[in-house]
């Protein structure tokens, strides 16, 4: 086989350059490369394949996001349908069996939503961890490790398990006609109101952190720019967790605690 014939084989046509891989490729395109290239294009070449290898390999790997939403979503629709988004003696007036239904319901979807949020900030990190992975970024890995990561985690599970502690037996918590000892409601509002709190403060750090990131790439300005429009969307997240923390304190209405929690599903 001749050498113009590998070269054929290798780049395809005189459109560009073609790995195989249609996420390589891709890549390839968006970047404009064409045969012929100089090496300074081909340097820019290979950024761009393991650039969307990165993202490619991200979006297969955080599934639990939209996994743990996915079951927000479904509890929530089953919530709504037995009557949770009404005050609680309407929901009474369908038997106690379905007022124990609706109150399960609520403190599970909430649950999803805590790890959901959670996942959502750690898919982010883990991403900008793997972009920063071979550079000298030292305070950056080392906040993203920390804060969006290991304490959104912990947080995220401790407020999760404090859901369903609340009560011994835990059944107590939705099942009034359980005997059992539970405590006292404020604690799971201040926790409650603490995670809401740090969510918020961890979703405006991602919308900021990742400019002292890519600014300092070898890239194009334009390619940092969009990048860095891109990620700064994130600060409406901070913006929305801060407006649906203000509601949390109504965990500690056991009164009316589906109405009381219509703010913060709507």
């Amino acid at each position: 086989m001749t050498h113009a014939s590998e070269q054929v084989r290798e780049y395809g046509s005189d459109s560009g350059p073609r790995t195989g891989n249609h996420m390589d490729d891709m890549a390839i395109d968006s970047f404009g490369f064409h045969h012929g290239s100089s090496p300074n294009e081909f340097s820019r070449k290979s950024e761009a394949v393991w650039l969307g290898r990165l993202l490619h390999g991200h979006v297969n790997g955080n599934l639990h996001t939209p996994l743990c939403f996915f079951g927000w979503s479904i509890t929530l629709t089953l919530y709504a349908l037995r009557g949770g988004t009404r005050h609680i003696w309407h929901v009474m007036l369908l038997g106690d069996d379905n007022l124990a239904t609706v109150q399960l319901l609520n403190w599970t979807s909430q649950v999803f939503g805590i790890m959901g949020v959670a996942a959502g900030k750690i898919s982010v990190s883990s991403l900008l961890l793997a972009i920063i992975r071979q550079t000298e970024m030292r305070w950056q890995r080392t906040y993203l490790w920390v804060v969006t990561i290991t304490l959104a985690s912990v947080i995220a599970f401790s407020c999760s398990i404090l859901t369903f502690a609340q009560c011994n037996p835990p059944r107590r918590l939705w099942d009034q006609r359980v005997d059992g000892r539970c405590i006292n409601p404020h604690v799971m509002s201040g926790f409650g109101t603490f995670t809401g709190s740090f969510n918020t403060f961890a979703d405006a750090s991602l919308a900021i952190i990742h400019i002292t990131i890519f600014w300092s790439l070898p890239n194009r300005t334009a390619e940092r720019t969009q990048l860095s429009i891109f990620f700064l969307l994130n600060i409406l997240t901070s913006i929305c967790s801060g407006i649906k923390t203000q509601y949390l304190a109504a965990l500690a209405n056991r009164d009316d605690l589906t109405w009381a929690m219509f703010e913060v599903f709507a």
